[in-house]
Order: C-alpha cells, then structure tokens, then sequence
C-alpha cells in the first residue's frame, strides 16, 4: 500500500521512539527524517526499473538554431533515453528513423571525421563555447548528451529544414521524477517497493540519529532488497533485453 511522506516520516520516527509529529517539519528529527527518505528514494530509482518511469517524451527548438541547427532541448530531467525516433520523411508520408546514442567522446570523433571529409558541412557550438563539425545534407544518425538539457545531433539535412525540428521527434526516456518534501507527497514508485523504502531509510536513519545501526531494521531492509531481486528474476527483468541500449 502507498503511503505519504507524512505516514512514512511518522513510521520511521515510531521506530526511533521519537516524539509524534502532525507534520514533516514540525520538528527538527522529522525533517531530517524526511531528508533520508528522499535519499533512500533516489538511490532505489537508481537501483531499481519500474514501468512508470518510463514516458514518451516530446522536444522543443532551441532558442539559436542558426548555430545550433543540430540541438534539440529535452523538456525533462531524464535518467536515460530508451530510443529517440525523427522523421526522415515528410509531414504526409513520415518515416521514422532511430537514432543512435554515441558517448560525448565517440560522437565528437565520429563528427570530426565524418564531417570535415565532406564539403556539406557547418562548425557548430556548444553550449559551453566548443567548436565542432556536423554534416548538412543528410538526416540526424547518432546523437549524443553533453548536458542533462539537450541532445546533439550528427547531422541535419538543411535542403529540408533549416535546422532539427521539434515536430520531427519523440523519445522513450527514463523520467527523473521530482521528490517534493510535502506531507501529502506520495513517492512516485510502485506500492511493492514501499516497504524496501520504509527499511531502507529507517535503517539510515537509526545510524545518523542514534550512531549505530539498529540489527532488525537492518536485516527487515535486508529481507526486502533480496525479495525484490528475486521477483526481478522470477520475471525475467534483470536478464530480459528488448534490443540494443542506446541510453546514457
């Protein structure tokens, strides 16, 4: 069953023997309390997958696309893109192509051997001043992340547009979602995980506000960690692969 960071905060604080809180901040434990269970909260998102985190993701033009007419601005904090599709053909009879993710490093020397070979080529900048060349008579192939806002591209085919169109494009990414220190937030996981949070951050937090480690919680937090890896294996998601990882 989920639970508010509220109800969350005041099971962790009964495990503590603390005072009883009506509110988050109402104490300086509590807060501090609900500081962990943010903690713990990134840390299994960080561990775990759930289908939740998964959304198909829209994009928007850059705000210089004369130089940077291979940009595209991503509208929210990702983890990783599962795929991005552009269309290759037109607004009539589109045709979608997936691009494919290179790191920073193989993309830059991908683009400067690829494009400098070539006399359809533009020097673009980067958003931190670096200069780099991209092809411009062809459609993107590969893209990259120099930052968690925009994706690069390899190329644009400039007889077509005059840069990477926001309408041409769509993603599947992992969304980092927004943790609100609020009462009534309720952490956006999966109800199964709730107790593995629960036992993870009252775990925590019997070592910063008590100096050592509480043995039950220890091995509650434990027992839950094992019993979702087991269930992650029983389902296949640890071994199953739905195709090549073009994600960061």
């Amino acid at each position: 069953m989920k639970k508010t960071l509220l109800e969350i905060t005041q099971i962790i604080l009964g495990k503590l023997d603390s005072d009883e809180v009506n509110s988050i901040g109402d104490t300086t434990e509590s807060l501090q309390v609900s500081q962990e269970i943010e903690t713990t909260f990134y840390e299994l998102f960080a561990n775990l997958q759930w289908p939740s985190r998964q959304k198909l993701l829209s994009f928007e033009a850059v705000s210089d696309p004369t130089n940077r007419p291979n940009y595209l601005k991503v509208k929210e904090a990702v983890d990783n893109f599962e795929f991005i599709m552009y269309n290759i053909g037109t607004s009539t009879a589109p045709e979608y192509q997936k691009l494919t993710y290179l790191t920073p490093k193989e993309f830059l020397l991908y683009a400067s051997q690829n494009a400098t070979s070539s006399s359809a080529m533009q020097v673009v900048e980067d958003w931190e001043g670096a200069l780099y060349p991209i092809k411009t008579d062809k459609h993107p192939t590969y893209y990259t992340m120099f930052d968690d806002e925009y994706i690069a591209c390899d190329s644009f085919l400039s007889t077509a547009d005059d840069s990477l169109q926001e309408s041409k494009a769509f993603g599947l990414a992992q969304v980092i979602p927004v943790f609100e220190q609020t009462d009534d937030y309720v952490p956006e996981m999966p109800a199964k995980y709730f107790p593995l949070l629960i036992a993870e951050a009252a775990s925590m937090c019997f070592i910063n506000t008590k100096g050592a480690p509480n043995s039950k919680e220890e091995q509650r937090s434990h027992r839950q960690l094992v019993r979702q890896q087991n269930n992650r294996s029983r389902s296949g998601d640890a071994q199953r692969k739905t195709g090549p990882d073009y994600g960061r």
